[in-house]
């Protein structure tokens, strides 16, 4: 066998070599991460009831849910009722120009009736000049 044919008999073990050596440096890092994150080598989940989607509780993602609609609803009313004012929403929804009044008129119209609390609070702190 000639200097040409060992060479080229070398090739394919080289090619072997560099790959597996290419594999192990790309699948250690993440093989020792994956063992080193707390509770997943466990097969335990690490869980976060802060937030609702982690929570236990069956229900804590649906209570979530509504507060956050709440308080969005809060805040939209804070915002239209301070920018519309109190008589141009008396007069849309044909009642007296008392703060109460509107608020309770302006929530009933815009909101589903379980919703309507909040809206009714924050058109009511802006009608009464405590919005911002």
């Amino acid at each position: 066998m000639n200097r040409k044919e060992k060479t080229r008999a070398r090739w394919p073990r080289a090619f072997a070599a560099c790959g597996i050596v290419l594999l192990v440096v790309l699948v250690t890092p993440a093989l020792a991460a994956s063992l080193l994150r707390p509770g997943v080598s466990r097969g335990v989940e690490t869980r976060n009831s802060a937030y609702a989607t982690q929570n236990p509780d069956p229900n804590a993602r649906r209570e979530a849910q509504i507060r956050w609609a709440e308080e969005e609803g809060a805040d939209a009313s804070l915002e239209t009722c301070s920018g519309i004012g109190i008589d141009r929403l008396a007069e849309v929804y044909g009642v007296q120009p008392v703060p109460t009044v509107v608020a309770r008129a302006y929530a009933e119209k815009n909101f589903e009736p379980a919703f309507r609390s909040a809206p009714y609070e924050g058109c009511l702190e802006a009608l009464l000049g405590n919005g911002g």
